[in-house]
C-alpha cells in the first residue's frame, strides 16, 4: 500500500503541474510576454517595482498558477481514487455505496430493509450567493474544459503526436483564458448570480446525478441484491436541489417578488429546455425497426392517440420514420 500511494499521491501532484508550468510559459512566449514566462519558468516573482501594467501581469499569472495547482490536486484525487477502487475494490472508497451495503450486510441488514432505509433518504444541497462567486460563467467553463483536457492526458493510448495535439489544445486554451476577464468588475446584479448558478443546475449537477446513480447501481448488484429494483425510480435515494437567488427574503433589498417570478420561470424553461433536448437525444438513439421487433401494444396505442392529437405535424414525422415506432413515439 505504501508504494501504490507513493505512485499515486504527490509525484503525480507534482509531475502533473510542472508540465502545466511548462506549457504555461510556452503560451506566454507564444504571445510575446517573454518577461511573465521567464518568472513562471523560473517561479521567481519580483517586487513591485511600481510599473502598474506588469504588476498587473504578475499578479493575474500567479493567481492562474494557484488555480492551475488546484485543478491538477482535482486531476490527481480523482485519479488515485479510481486506482485505489481497481486495487481494493468499490467498499475502500470511503462513504461509497459499496461501503455502506457491506455494512448493512455484515450488520445483518436485508435487502428488503436496505430498500426502506434508501426510499428515506433526502438530500436537498442549497445553493447560496453570499459569498457571491466572483467568477464568470465563462471562466468556470474554461476551467471545466482545462480539467477535462488534463483527464484526455491520462489515457496511454494517445501516440507521441496526438499527446502533443492535446498539450496544443491546452496551451490555446490557457490563452483564451489569459486574455478572458476572469471577474465581474462591478457587483454583480441578481441576475448575474442567477445566470451563474443555472450553470450549475444545467451543467454540472446533471452529470454528477448521471455518475451518482451510475456507482449506486453498481454497487447494488456488486453487493449481490436483486438488479429488478433498479428498474424503479422510487427505488433510488432522492436528491433534489434549492436555490437562495432571486428567491431570498433575508433583506435583500434587491429581490422582490417580481424577481422571484423571473428566477422561477427562468428555471422551469432551462429545465424544459434539458427535458427537450434528452428526448431529443433518445429519438436519435431509437433506431429500432418494427420489422425486426415485436411492437408492444401500450405503444402502438400511444401513437395512434397522439397522431390524432398532433395532426397535421404528425403526418411528416410518420413519413420521415416509418418502420420505427419507438423513435415515433
Amino acid at each position: 500500500m505504501k508504494q501504490f500511494i507513493e505512485n499515486t499521491g504527490l509525484d503525480k501532484i507534482w509531475n502533473d503541474y510542472q508540465r502545466l508550468l511548462r506549457l504555461f510559459e510556452q503560451m506566454f512566449n507564444k504571445i510575446g510576454e517573454t518577461e511573465i514566462a521567464v518568472m513562471v519558468r523560473d517561479f521567481r516573482f519580483p517586487a513591485f517595482t511600481g510599473n502598474v501594467q506588469t504588476e498587473e501581469k504578475v499578479i493575474r499569472a500567479t493567481g492562474m498558477i494557484f488555480q492551475l495547482l488546484n485543478l491538477t490536486e482535482e486531476n490527481a484525487a480523482v485519479q488515485f481514487r479510481r486506482r485505489l477502487q481497481d486495487s481494493l475494490g468499490r467498499e475502500a472508497i470511503r462513504g461509497s455505496w459499496a461501503e455502506t451495503f457491506k455494512k448493512w450486510k455484515d450488520q445483518g441488514i436485508d435487502e428488503t430493509q436496505a430498500l426502506e432505509l434508501i426510499r428515506k433518504v433526502e438530500v436537498c444541497p442549497v445553493l447560496t450567493a453570499h459569498p457571491t462567486e466572483a467568477k464568470r460563467v465563462t471562466v468556470l467553463e474554461i476551467h471545466r474544459e482545462l480539467y477535462l483536457l488534463l483527464v484526455k492526458l491520462e489515457n496511454n493510448m494517445w501516440s507521441k503526436s496526438e499527446r502533443e495535439a492535446i498539450e496544443n489544445e491546452i496551451v490555446a486554451l490557457l490563452e483564451r483564458w489569459w486574455r478572458t476577464g476572469d471577474i465581474y468588475l462591478e457587483k454583480p446584479t441578481v441576475a448575474d448570480e442567477r445566470r451563474n448558478i443555472m450553470h450549475y443546475f444545467t451543467s454540472i449537477f446533471p452529470l454528477a446525478l448521471q455518475r451518482a446513480d451510475q456507482e449506486f447501481r453498481q454497487a447494488w448488484v456488486e453487493a449481490e441484491y436483486d438488479a429488478v429494483y433498479l428498474h424503479d425510480y422510487q427505488n433510488y435515494p432522492q436528491l433534489r436541489f434549492g436555490s437562495w437567488i432571486g428567491g431570498d427574503r433575508d433583506g435583500h433589498p434587491l429581490v422582490t417578488h417580481e424577481v422571484t417570478r423571473e428566477t422561477l420561470l427562468e428555471h422551469r424553461q432551462h429545465a424544459a429546455r434539458m427535458l427537450i433536448s434528452a428526448i431529443e437525444q433518445l429519438a436519435a438513439r431509437l433506431s429500432i425497426s418494427k420489422l425486426q421487433n415485436l411492437v408492444p401494444q401500450n405503444l402502438a396505442q400511444a401513437i395512434d392517440r397522439l397522431t390524432n392529437e398532433l395532426k397535421p405535424a404528425s403526418e411528416a414525422m410518420f413519413r420521415r420514420n416509418p418502420y420505427e415506432p419507438w423513435r415515433q413515439l
